[in-house]
């Protein structure tokens, strides 16, 4: 009997657990995160994202009791664009803050967020200070919101989620080796690969036969420039053309 394929890990809420992210810098690369469990569902684990605490400092005074819009101002005398119009400082951490900090350690998350050196996402004020000038009045430091936006819930499928770092960290791992497995295969082992894949695909959704599936493989790898082929299931239906052509053809 198939197993259902529903939540059976039930992370308790608040537990610290694992999942995978883009590199922001790296296209494919991913990169192990962290979160706390917010909500278990079906096949969904809810988690909780977290920020390091806001220590920008703007002015001498810290960011997120710093009043915006300020009041208008003149520019200063020999103002130009590139004048500096405000401070913007990072205030030192503190002597808890300096202890290492080890993400794969839940005890060292737990202890940040206790001590509110990370904090809830939503709680925390992503904008960008800045100055605005106006011909008329002068000029006044704003905040402003570009492309910044930070979920402060994310939604990952059960399979997904880890309860340690290494759980986590070796299954980008894998992900890592199977793209550098395809990057050496050649042009001809890689179409190989994908006719399989659509026949296995195929065959199983009883679209087709396994005999087809068989014959079927024989006849494509039969042709020429098998380098060029590509396979589409369609209408219950296994098609196929070369890269280059607009026609699908259906095998019969």
């Amino acid at each position: 009997m198939t197993e259902l394929n529903i939540n059976r890990k039930k992370f308790n809420k608040g537990d610290v657990v694992y999942f995978l992210v883009n590199d922001e810098k790296i296209p494919y690369k991913k990169n192990v995160w962290f979160g706390t469990v917010e909500e278990n569902y079906t096949t969904e684990i809810c988690i909780q994202m977290y920020d390091p605490r806001e220590r920008r400092v703007v002015n001498g005074i810290p960011a997120n009791k710093f009043k915006t819009p300020t009041e208008w101002k003149k520019l200063p005398k020999g103002w130009s664009y590139n004048t500096k119009l405000f401070e913007l400082d990072f205030e030192e951490p503190n002597e808890e803050e300096k202890k290492e900090f080890r993400i794969d350690n839940p005890e060292d998350i737990k202890k940040a967020i206790s001590n509110g050196f990370l904090i809830k996402v939503q709680e925390k004020d992503h904008c960008i200070f800045e100055t605005e000038i106006d011909k008329e009045k002068g000029w006044r430091i704003v905040r402003k919101y570009y492309d910044n936006y930070k979920p402060p819930y994310v939604s990952r499928f059960y399979y997904d989620v880890y309860a340690t770092y290494d759980e986590a960290k070796e299954k980008a791992d894998e992900i890592k080796a199977e793209l550098d497995r395809q990057a050496n295969l050649t042009d001809y082992e890689w179409s190989v690969e994908q006719i399989d894949k659509m026949l296995y695909k195929a065959a199983k959704f009883n679209y087709i036969t396994e005999e087809q599936a068989k014959e079927f493989r024989q006849r494509l790898l039969a042709l020429d420039d098998v380098e060029e082929v590509c396979c589409r299931v369609c209408n219950r239906s296994v098609q196929w053309k070369y890269d280059h052509h607009k026609k699908w053809k259906t095998l019969k």
